[in-house]
């Protein structure tokens, strides 16, 4: 029977670093000789999926979007009762196509690492319209659990530097992490027992890399297959 994978979620704000630390945690473990995936987010899930959200969940949220005013991610003004359930449909849309999207990932790896996760579509849903998804917590129970969640906690001004020519302002990222940070409170209560993993990403890369890689190791053991276990906090990042 083949072992499952140990799978390893990275979540944080524009510009935390998700993309370089998943690139390097799959190339050291190559190294070592433990067979690695990167997986972006827009490419999970299934063919007939990606056609799905290509076609018909974007064209749906950029058009709601447009009625709301405002471009997604500036403070919510306030909204008549119709104006305040659009954007709870929304945020509950953008929810909900993260959780189909991860329903159908194809593993083929012994680690496999998301550049971000379907949870990171429960945060950026609270960010985008300000409001939680309907049934939030119950997405949260049909989203396949990983083996490690690795939170990169970013300050907005540090994740500005990082990316001076990206398409969000300070203050959007200010909110941004904010709603990951409410977000993170409550995964931590319905994580079911997977360790969750926060790094302050303002710390040097190779650093965060490093606590990150040992957390990875501690967690697939000496035969080199995930088991059990809870991960370890280290003098940059702590373990809950």
């Amino acid at each position: 029977m083949a072992r499952r994978p140990l799978t390893v979620a990275f979540l944080g704000i524009h510009g935390s670093g998700k993309t370089t630390q998943a690139r390097l945690l799959c190339g050291a473990l190559r190294e070592r000789g433990i067979t690695a995936r990167y997986v972006h987010h827009l490419a999970a899930g299934s063919r007939v999926g990606r056609w799905t959200e290509r076609h018909v969940a974007r064209p749906i949220l950029a058009a709601s979007s447009r009625l709301l005013g405002g471009r997604p991610g500036d403070r919510p003004r306030p909204a008549a009762p119709a104006g305040r359930a659009l954007r709870r449909a929304l945020a509950t849309l953008t929810a909900a196509r993260g959780v189909v999207r991860f329903q159908h990932v194809d593993a083929g790896a012994a680690v496999v690492a998301f550049d971000r996760h379907a949870y990171d579509s429960m945060a950026r849903a609270r960010w985008l319209y300000g409001v939680p998804a309907l049934g939030e917590r119950w997405l949260l129970r049909r989203t396949p659990m990983p083996g490690l969640i690795v939170f990169l906690d970013a300050e907005p001004q540090d994740a500005c530097r990082r990316h001076k020519g990206q398409e969000w302002s300070a203050s959007q990222l200010e909110r941004q992490a904010a709603a990951y940070r409410e977000f993170m409170r409550l995964l931590r209560t319905e994580n079911r027992g997977v360790p969750v993993y926060t790094v302050p990403a303002h710390l040097p890369v190779e650093q965060v890399h490093a606590e990150v890689l040992a957390a990875v190791m501690r967690l697939l053991g000496p035969a080199g297959r995930s088991r059990p276990a809870a991960a370890t906090p280290t003098p940059g990042g702590t373990a809950r």
